[in-house]
């Protein structure tokens, strides 16, 4: 991996995590900022769609019913540490068995139960946990509800009681942890595992490892930065399934390497009759795979989304037309408002040329109608300043 790819990396981390590494310090990617004080923004992501866990198949989200069923399971199996007998049997506590024969009818001895199924600790850890999860996800799918694809609200109901703080937290990953039961220790444990060890996410957080790639996440990451720069949450994309590559932040959702239906373009009014016709006749190719799209909650400034083409390595803003010219004519059918069209390439321009082209962007865009499509090309290092003016944010 080069130097400039990790780099890159660094930079979409920061984004990720709000800080810039594992010991939360700033000297990694200055000058871009970071919130330190700020919780992962990633870890709900993390513990519901990103993180794999030995119980079952698929993230947790996925699996809600089997969560439901094992912790009824298990709660029916609960073995309190102590019960109420009416012969001695085994050890007895003779003071609290004293206290109680007064209180009632007859004597009755408080004797130590054989443990069998779920301890004290772990049904009380079991109970506690089901209602801050319960919680978690509520918080977690209002962010992102309509990209999610899964159900709104857990299917048990919530334990009144006071919210979770880090050090009950650590309570009870440690009471999981040593638990024989696999829903304690392979799930419970490990969906509190960051309370004690922090850095566990930050190095398994799936990035790219292909420089190309990375540039395209870099580009994707400087328009939510200024689009959504502190996020509660995060929704990153799973490298394991090309339907779950969607990055989810309030108020849009970016969709890394978008694949159009095969023929589409070729089907589209926005190009000439007779070179769909020749293109279809002689099996030319359509590029079908856009670098990135990124999709509004709801208009801004008129402008419905961002189509992206970014060139890494040695090509040209020239590079990017022909594809660019094509995924606006596939995509007119399902995304018929204004669009920002842009290719961006790693690339630098002259800071005169760029400065000028700056410029006469910002000329056209206080004349713009809000019904006209803008088209933009621009290296990396202008993306930031570029979408603030684009989307009125400068």
């Amino acid at each position: 991996m080069s130097e400039r790819t990790r780099e890159y990396l660094d930079e979409i981390r920061a984004y990720l995590f709000g800080r810039l590494s594992k010991r939360r310090t700033r000297e990694a990617i200055a000058p871009h900022r970071a919130n330190n004080n700020t919780p992962d923004r990633i870890l709900s992501w993390w513990i519901f769609e990103g993180k794999r866990y030995r119980c079952f198949d698929g993230p947790l989200a996925a699996n809600w019913e089997y969560i439901k069923h094992e912790a009824r399971r298990l709660l029916q199996v609960w073995s309190p540490e102590w019960r109420e007998a009416r012969i001695p049997e085994g050890e007895v506590d003779w003071t609290t068995s004293a206290i109680l024969s007064l209180a009632g009818t007859g004597r009755v001895y408080r004797v130590r139960s054989t443990q069998n199924g779920l301890s004290d600790q772990e049904q009380r850890c079991l109970i506690r946990w089901m209602s801050w999860i319960r919680r978690q996800w509520h918080v977690y799918a209002t962010q992102v509800p309509a990209h999610l694809g899964m159900r709104d609200a857990l299917p048990w109901n919530e334990e009144k009681g006071k919210p979770e703080d880090n050090a009950s937290l650590r309570n009870l990953a440690q009471v999981a942890a040593k638990s024989r039961w696999p829903l304690l220790r392979d799930v419970i444990a490990e969906t509190l595992r960051h309370i004690h060890e922090p850095n566990t996410l930050f190095d398994a957080i799936p990035l790219p490892k292909k420089h190309a790639q990375a540039f395209q996440l870099l580009c994707m990451t400087r328009m939510l930065r200024v689009i959504c720069p502190e996020p509660e949450h995060i929704r990153w994309i799973d490298p394991t399934s090309v339907e779950k590559n969607t990055v989810v932040v309030q108020g849009c959702s970016y969709t890394h390497e978008h694949s159009l239906a095969k023929g589409t373009a070729l089907k589209s009014e926005a190009l000439e009759r007779g070179l769909r016709d020749a293109m279809a006749r002689h099996g030319v190719h359509c590029p079908e795979r856009i670098d990135g799209f990124l999709k509004f909650d709801t208009p801004l400034r008129g402008f419905t989304g961002i189509l992206v083409e970014a060139k890494s390595g040695a090509e040209e803003f020239k590079d990017t037309v022909h594809q660019l010219r094509f995924y606006r004519a596939a995509m007119r059918e399902i995304e018929s408002g204004p669009l920002i069209i842009w290719g961006i390439t790693e690339q630098r321009e002259s800071p005169e040329q760029a400065n000028r082209a700056y410029d006469e962007l910002k000329r056209i865009m206080a004349t713009r109608s809000l019904e006209d499509e803008v088209w933009v090309f621009s290296g990396a290092d202008d993306v930031e300043r570029i979408t603030s003016l684009l989307l009125g944010y400068g």
